[in-house]
C-alpha cells in the first residue's frame, strides 16, 4: 500500500518556517507595529493541509486558470506562516482541539471544545471581542454545532455532545450563526408538547428532551432564517440561520433545495456584521475534511473550488479598504493525500518481470489529464459504496460496481479492477489479512468501504493516500491585511489564537 511522503513534506515545511525571518521571544511581543485591524476574518479549511492546497493549485495551473483565481491571488499576495497542529500530550490533533486553540489560545486535548486539559473553560476570542463592542459571526457548510464552529462559543468535554452544544449557542451572545444542524435544535414530534411542537414538521427534530431551542432563540427577540431567500432579505443581527437538518449539501450539490451557498452565507455575514466598532467572522469550509476521510480526491477538489467562491466574496469586501485582516488556514490535514509517480502493473497472467526488465521500466509521473478526471466526478464516492453495500450479496457484482463507478466518476475502470474492488467490498479478497492489519487501523468503520474504493480508484490515477484520519502535517497560515506580517514564521496552533486575541485586545478602532 502506498504511503505519501509526509516525513519529507514536514522537513520541507520546517525549512520554510526556519527561513522566514521573524523575531518572537514570547507571545506577548508577536503584534507587529502595523496598524491594528478593525475586522478579522478567519477562514478555516477543515482538513486542509498543503496537499489539498496543492491539488487546487495544480488544477488551476493545468486545467482552468480562472477556476481558483481568488485562492491563487490570495496566496500570491499573502504572508506565509506555518502552524503545527498538535494537542496536549498528543502528536495528532482533531478539529475540536485545534479550533479551540485558534479561537481561545488554550492548550487542550483532542475532542475537547473550549476547555483546557484540566477541564477549565477557555475564554474565546468572541467573548473578548464582544466585551469591546465588536460583532461576532460564524459560517460553516457543516453543522453549527460541529467541532470547529462550536469552539468559538461552547465548552464541552466531548465534541459529540451536540445537543448540549446547541443549547449553549442559543444562550450565547454570538451575533450571527449560519450553517446546518436544525434537527439538534428541534424536538422529536413524539416527545414535545403542543407548544414546543408549533412549527415543527414531523421528523424534523432529533431532540428527545422535548425542547425547542429555535423558539428559545426567538423568545429573545431574534430572528431565525431557514433558506437562501430568507437569508438574502435579512436586515439585522442577532441572526440564526439553520439551512439543513444535519450537514449542508456537499460541493457537488451546493445550492439545491434553496440552501444558501457557502459564498452566499459569507456575503450575508459580511453585510450584516460590518459596523464602526468592527467584527470577527469565522468561515469554515468544513467538508474538505469529509472528503479526506473518504479518500475521495474528486470530492476534495470540489470542496477546494467551493472554498474559492467564499474567498472571492471576501476579496470583494476587502477591496479598497485597509481595516480588515484575513487569515486562511486549516485546523489539521486529513488523509495524507498526494500525487505520486508509480510503476505500471504488468497485465494479469503475464510472466514475472525480470530484474533487467524492471531496471528499464519507465516510471509513470501522472498525466495532467488526471485533474480533468477528478473534476468530472459528479458526487462523492460514498454515493457508490453505500448503495452497493445495501444490495443483496448476489447483486454485488463487478459489473454493477463498474457501472456505478462510471456513472458517478466518469472513470472507465476495467474488469480486473472492478473484480478486485468488489472482492474487497464483499470481504472476499485473498489479502484480507493485509487489509485488516495495515488498512483498518487507520479508518473508521463508517468510512472504510468508501475509502477502500477511493484508494483503489486513486491507484489508477496516481493519487495516493496514507490514512482515513488526520495527520501531523504542518499547516500553512496565509494572511493579508493590517497585522499580517505578524503571522510569518513557525507557530504552535495556540500561538495563532494568541495573536488573534491580542489584535482584538489592542486594536485601534477607527470610527
Amino acid at each position: 500500500m502506498k504511503l505519501t511522503m509526509l516525513t519529507a513534506l514536514s522537513s520541507i515545511l520546517f525549512a520554510i518556517g526556519c527561513s522566514l525571518q521573524v523575531s518572537r521571544s514570547n507571545s506577548s511581543t508577536l503584534i507587529s507595529s502595523e496598524s491594528k485591524p478593525r475586522n478579522i476574518i478567519l477562514v478555516i479549511g477543515d482538513g486542509m493541509g498543503p496537499q489539498q492546497m496543492a491539488l487546487a493549485e495544480l488544477y488551476a495551473q493545468y486545467v482552468d486558470h480562472r477556476a481558483l483565481d481568488s485562492l491563487s491571488q490570495f496566496r500570491k499576495q499573502a504572508e506565509l506562516g506555518v502552524h503545527l497542529p498538535s494537542a496536549a500530550n498528543a502528536l495528532v490533533n482533531d478539529s475540536a482541539c485545534s479550533a479551540t486553540q485558534l479561537s481561545s489560545a488554550c492548550d487542550c486535548k483532542p475532542r475537547q471544545v473550549g476547555l483546557t486539559p484540566q477541564g477549565e473553560r477557555c475564554e474565546s476570542i468572541f467573548r473578548v471581542a464582544k466585551a469591546r463592542g465588536m460583532k461576532t459571526g460564524l459560517v460553516s457548510d457543516t453543522r453549527i454545532t460541529h467541532a470547529t464552529p462550536a469552539a468559538f462559543y461552547a465548552h464541552s468535554t466531548d465534541r459529540d455532545s451536540e445537543y448540549a452544544i446547541a443549547e449553549q449557542l442559543v444562550e450565547s451572545d454570538v451575533d450571527l450563526a449560519l450553517s446546518g444542524g436544525s434537527s439538534l435544535f428541534l424536538p422529536q414530534k413524539s416527545t414535545c408538547s403542543s407548544d414546543s411542537c408549533q412549527g415543527v414538521a414531523d421528523g424534523s427534530g432529533d431532540r428527545v428532551d422535548g425542547r425547542n431551542l429555535i423558539q428559545r432563540w426567538q423568545a429573545r427577540g431574534y430572528p431565525v432564517v431557514r433558506d437562501a431567500t430568507e437569508l438574502a432579505s435579512s436586515l439585522r443581527t442577532p441572526l440564526l440561520g439553520l439551512f439543513a437538518g444535519s450537514c449542508m449539501h456537499d460541493a457537488f450539490h451546493e445550492g439545491m433545495d434553496d440552501q444558501p451557498t457557502l459564498a452566499a452565507m459569507t456575503q450575508a455575514a459580511l453585510r450584516l456584521l460590518d459596523n464602526p466598532n468592527g467584527f470577527i467572522l469565522m468561515v469554515e469550509a468544513g467538508q474538505i475534511d469529509f472528503a479526506g476521510h473518504q479518500n475521495d480526491g474528486g470530492w476534495v477538489l470540489a470542496e477546494m473550488l467551493r472554498l474559492n467562491t467564499a474567498l472571492a466574496v471576501i476579496e470583494e469586501f476587502t477591496r479598497d479598504r485597509d481595516d480588515t485582516l484575513v487569515l486562511l488556514t486549516g485546523d489539521h490535514e486529513t488523509g495524507g493525500m498526494g500525487f505520486s509517480y508509480y510503476h505500471p502493473a504488468k497485465p494479469k497472467g503475464s510472466a514475472r518481470t525480470s530484474l533487467a526488465e524492471a531496471s528499464q521500466a519507465h516510471d509513470v509521473f501522472v498525466e495532467t489529464d488526471t485533474l480533468k478526471i477528478l473534476r468530472g466526478q459528479k458526487a462523492p464516492i460514498m454515493s457508490i459504496s453505500k448503495p452497493f453495500e445495501k444490495l443483496p450479496m448476489e447483486e454485488r457484482t463487478p459489473e454493477r460496481l463498474r457501472d456505478l463507478v462510471r456513472k458517478v466518476t466518469g472513470y472507465p475502470i476495467n474488469s480486473d479492477v472492478s473484480r478486485s474492488m468488489t472482492a474487497m467490498i464483499n470481504r472476499q479478497a485473498p489479502d484480507d489479512v493485509i487489509v485488516d492489519t495495515l488498512f483498518t487501523p487507520f479508518y473508521s468503520r463508517k468510512s472504510a468501504t468508501s475509502a477502500l474504493l477511493g484508494r483503489a480508484l486513486g491507484a489508477h490515477l496516481g493519487l495516493t493516500w496514507s490514512t482515513g484520519t488526520h495527520t501531523s502535517t504542518p499547516i500553512f497560515v496565509l494572511s493579508s491585511g493590517p497585522g499580517s506580517s505578524s503571522f510569518k514564521g513557525w507557530f504552535q496552533t495556540r500561538e495563532i489564537g494568541k495573536l488573534l486575541k491580542d489584535f482584538v485586545t489592542k486594536r485601534n478602532i477607527r470610527g
